[in-house]
């Protein structure tokens, strides 16, 4: 029997099981198939590791689906993953363990509607699947902003409207416009926070340590 943990992130319901052998055995045949293009064993790696572990598959957002990959891997691997820490103070080095949960914090989402003069954008959870693709296939910063805002995009002045005429609608902005609604999306959007403040044992200085590049994130067997 499958047993399921439940966690509502940005109001979507969740139930996700551990990571099984299955997964595994999915992932070789992803390896090993060379026809794939990278994008495409990308996103096949990504339903592994994830959307497969969901009872009922649900739609995330990038930040979204790392923040469950943690809570994932935490139910799966009961072991702490050990850092390597050097204090920029005194240069001592020493040894930190932590859980997934105890590095990785997030911010809700608030989603509120964005007025940017004659337009007004009804902004929400992203249901559409094809958000994945168009996300990893992002060849800039500015190009993944830009395909992120769209498909979190319910309406415009209460119509609703395909992705790429949202990314047409964006595209035509006046510079500042397009920064009022950088701003103001990106204070509303879930977010994934890598950092911790540790205290150095050595000097007592507390630093903020990022922690966006786990190792030892996955099971050892998986050779990841």
């Amino acid at each position: 029997m499958v047993e399921y943990k439940k966690v509502t992130i940005s109001g979507i319901d969740i139930e996700y099981r551990k990571w099984k052998v299955k997964d595994k055995l999915e992932l070789d045949k992803i390896d090993s198939d060379t026809s794939l293009q990278q994008l495409d064993r990308q996103l096949k790696k990504r339903e592994v590791f994830v959307y497969n572990c969901m009872k009922e598959r649900k739609q995330l957002d990038i930040e979204q689906y790392n923040y469950l990959l943690s809570l994932i891997r935490d139910y799966s691997l009961h072991n702490k993953i050990e850092f390597s820490l050097e204090c920029p103070k005194c240069k001592a080095q020493f040894l930190r363990q932590f859980s997934t949960p105890e590095i990785i914090t997030f911010r809700e989402s608030e989603y509120k509607d964005i007025k940017v003069k004659d337009k007004v954008f009804k902004m929400g959870n992203v249901t559409n699947e094809d958000y994945d693709r168009d996300i990893l296939g992002s060849f800039s910063n500015a190009e993944r902003f830009i395909v992120d805002f769209a498909y979190h995009v319910q309406s415009i002045n209460d119509e609703v409207l395909e992705v790429k005429d949202i990314i047409e609608v964006l595209e035509d902005l006046d510079v500042d416009d397009y920064q009022t609604l950088f701003t103001e999306f990106d204070s509303q959007k879930f977010l994934c926070d890598f950092s911790k403040g540790i205290e150095c044992p050595e000097c007592n200085n507390v630093e903020l340590f990022q922690f966006d590049n786990l190792t030892s994130f996955f099971p050892s067997s998986w050779g990841i």
